[in-house]
């Protein structure tokens, strides 16, 4: 409906979905709809001026936000499939630069440069885990240390504490499962768990919970056990 002078007019009436939200564009009002018996989103582009409905479309899953720029581009905030740019009847997928995920439970932060963890740990002090990683940010650009496959990091989870040595580069991550993971200026890493820390006693794996670094350039560890 649209309410004028304390009066409502009937403007739109979906029949199988949920109306999800009402945004306003250009010369448009953009409804995004979702039915939940078949998992399908709908958005429907109404004249502003009119009150017309000028088109429909499906996009990817459920869209529940929508907003256009000045320069007329559309974007999708999609329950299912995150920020999304819509190209005519087609819906592309919008990933800005950023880090790896929204968490962060650390961060280390010097000279123009950020470093973050992004794992964590229960109110029982267990692990999560979570493979976000950690990632960068240096010269307006974030790079994520995340999850692969064949990297050395492949196991390590739960990263909880971060630091780096400004003196030579190397970076030091803390994870709450998997020990202490070393990250080098020239891309190489390395993982000590047992070699130097005790295994947790509350489960198998290693507990490093907080990392710091003296004048000196020692890095100092705690663990949890």
């Amino acid at each position: 409906f649209s309410f004028s002078c304390g009066r409502a007019t009937y403007l739109y009436k979906t029949a199988h979905y949920i109306i999800n939200h009402i945004d306003p564009g250009m010369v448009i009002l953009w409804v995004s709809e979702y039915n939940p018996s078949t998992y399908r989103g709908y958005i429907t582009e109404i004249d502003a001026t009119n009150l017309n409905v000028v088109d429909s479309v499906h996009p990817h899953g459920n869209p529940m936000q929508i907003v256009q720029t000045a320069d007329s581009n559309v974007f999708v905030a999609d329950a299912f499939f995150g920020l999304t740019k819509k190209r005519g009847l087609a819906f592309d997928s919008y990933n800005p630069n950023g880090p790896s995920a929204p968490t962060a439970f650390d961060i280390y932060a010097y000279n123009h440069e950020v470093w973050v963890a992004h794992g964590g740990y229960s109110d029982k002090y267990l692990p999560l885990g979570n493979r976000y990683g950690i990632s960068e940010f240096k010269d307006n650009q974030w790079t994520p240390y995340t999850y692969q496959p064949d990297a050395l990091y492949d196991s390590v989870l739960d990263f909880v504490a971060i630091t780096k040595n400004q003196s030579d580069g190397t970076v030091y991550a803390a994870s709450f499962q998997n020990g202490l993971f070393i990250l080098k200026p020239d891309g190489s890493s390395q993982l000590i768990k047992g070699s130097v820390f005790d295994p947790s006693t509350s489960f198998t794996g290693y507990q490093v919970a907080g990392l710091t670094l003296d004048n000196n350039g020692n890095l100092w560890a705690n663990t949890f056990t």
